[in-house]
């Protein structure tokens, strides 16, 4: 579609599957009650109009946790090596928004959740962003399957393995479509959720039924993304019904609000 190509024209989408902008764009069409050829034409009314819509909701799923320093990723990631203080670790963090929230309390919240699921011999993240990179706070070493969206972000985590000499792999994946993940005694879902059943009703249920894990963590942001406004507890009921008869506890952070569940 010669739509996606426009709509992927702004650096900070360029690296998203064109499959995964097809889904939103489509859905935008249909709202509109347009086709692709009626907006083909740049001078068209509609045509700006839902270009800039789209973006919008792309920005809202994925855009919106990238910060400036994100484009330093690869300078950053090529510096480390076995050697690596937890202040390279940190620099990198802090160039994704949930990280760099996180940064503070993760000696915090691996310690609390460790003491409810045992410490882990291998851990799986889904929509990992740059989770993967808070390896240094686990306290201990498990293999490490990673997730993430675009294949430039699963590259760079690539990377990040190798130099550190890490046991781990990341894969690039859509997860309201894809779903087959190893077996792990953990699997990490941080602040995925919403944005998966945004794009896709119905896609948490599907995705929940295929992970094979021992233990499940998954996180809900507590403020809005400015971190002023508090989200309410209402909006997280849809997922624990999802949980049914499933044992699972709350952890707390100052942004963050995490379901350890029992898998």
């Amino acid at each position: 579609m010669e739509l996606i190509e426009e709509i992927k024209k702004k650096v900070e989408y360029r690296s998203l599957p064109d499959a995964f902008v097809e889904g939103f764009l489509s859905a935008e069409l249909k709202e509109r009650k347009l086709t692709e050829e009626e907006i083909k034409n740049p001078k068209n009314r509609n045509h700006k109009a839902v270009v800039s819509s789209v973006r919008s909701k792309l920005r809202e799923v994925y855009g919106a946790f990238l910060l400036n320093d994100y484009r330093k990723l690869p300078e950053l990631i090529n510096r480390l090596d076995e050697t690596a203080e937890v202040n390279d670790f940190v620099r990198i963090l802090k160039a994704h928004r949930s990280t760099k929230e996180r940064v503070k309390v993760y000696p915090f919240l691996y310690e609390q959740i460790f003491k409810i699921t045992g410490k882990p011999k291998s851990i799986l993240d889904l929509a990992c962003g740059l989770n993967p990179v808070s390896y240094c706070f686990l306290g201990c070493h498990p293999e490490y399957y990673a997730y993430e969206l675009t294949e430039r972000d699963a590259d760079l985590l690539n990377q990040f393995f190798m130099k550190v000499k890490i046991k781990g792999k990341c894969d690039a994946a859509d997860l309201t479509k894809n779903g087959k993940f190893p077996k792990t005694d953990l699997c990490f879902l941080f602040k995925a959720v919403d944005t998966l059943e945004t794009v896709q009703k119905g896609s948490v249920k599907s995705l929940l039924s295929k992970i094979k894990s021992e233990w499940l963590v998954v996180s809900f942001p507590s403020k809005s993304l400015g971190g002023k406004k508090p989200i309410p507890a209402s909006k997280r009921k849809w997922f624990e019904r999802l949980l049914e008869k499933k044992e699972w506890q709350i952890v707390e952070t100052e942004n963050e609000l995490f379901y350890i569940v029992k898998n």
